[in-house]
């Protein structure tokens, strides 16, 4: 009878544990695998540059999050959203634009502090239409500068100087884009806009209303910052001189 006792306990542990192992391996086979996915905590407005406290963090089903979504909230920090953002969306990669490289529109291509301007240009000061984005230009003004005569009296000289160097190109006429036609020809614009600090921006616009502006086309490999001599009818003369 003693026996009997033994063996029973015996299946029932072997019984037991067979039920554990089972029933863990059931488990096993309905864990379901997750992803992590970025979510917006707060309404996010279009055009608002994007902060830590502004994200979190969700875990979904594997398979069920958007293709485009962000995994890392330090992926969103610091660009800015091109459309409304509700609290709880999924912040897709496509909604969010980086500053200064998004050629969706012309202000995402305008890095904080700086300024866009656009010049009227024609044939001979915009290059022959052959300028491109992110083209390096100097900016040149011919205007009468005042100056002051041996007698004493002021007078006025037509001088050309240097408004703004190295200064980027951000698009000609309507298009932030290649400037080229299909056959590889310079595509017609009548405005260049220029990326430019504020004080330029000024320096610009006055050169503008009150001489003509010639932009000129720089290497692609130079950004070097280069001091030019104003020249006049006499700064002329004197080169012309000392070059013979």
């Amino acid at each position: 009878m003693k026996k009997v006792y033994i063996l029973a306990a015996i299946a029932a542990l072997i019984t037991g544990a067979l039920l554990y192992f089972y029933l863990q391996s059931l488990n096993a086979q309905t864990e379901v695998p997750t992803a992590d996915i970025v979510i917006a905590t707060t309404d996010i407005a279009p055009y608002t540059r994007i902060s830590a406290e502004m994200l979190g963090v969700k875990t979904v089903e594997q398979g069920t999050q958007h293709p485009q979504s962000l995994t890392d909230p330090r992926e969103a920090i610091g660009l800015v959203s091109s459309g409304m953002l509700v609290a709880g969306e999924a912040l897709l990669s496509s909604k969010l634009k980086s500053i200064g490289e998004s050629q969706d529109g012309l202000s995402l291509l305008v890095p904080d502090g700086m300024r866009a301007i656009s010049v009227a240009v024609d044939g001979v000061s915009g290059i022959a239409g052959f300028l491109r984005q992110n083209d390096r230009v100097d900016v040149l003004v011919t205007i009468e500068l005042p100056y002051t005569k041996d007698d004493g009296a002021e007078a006025f000289e037509m001088t050309t100087t240097l408004v703004a160097g190295n200064i980027r190109v951000l698009a000609t006429g309507r298009d932030i884009a290649d400037t080229l036609t299909e056959e590889g020809d310079p595509a017609g614009y009548e405005l260049v806009t220029l990326l430019v600090t504020p004080q330029q921006a000024a320096d610009v616009a006055f050169a503008m209303q009150e001489g003509r502006m010639t932009l000129v086309l720089r290497s692609v490999t130079d950004d070097q910052e280069k001091s030019v001599i104003d020249v006049d009818r006499k700064t002329m003369a004197e080169q012309r001189q000392t070059d013979i």
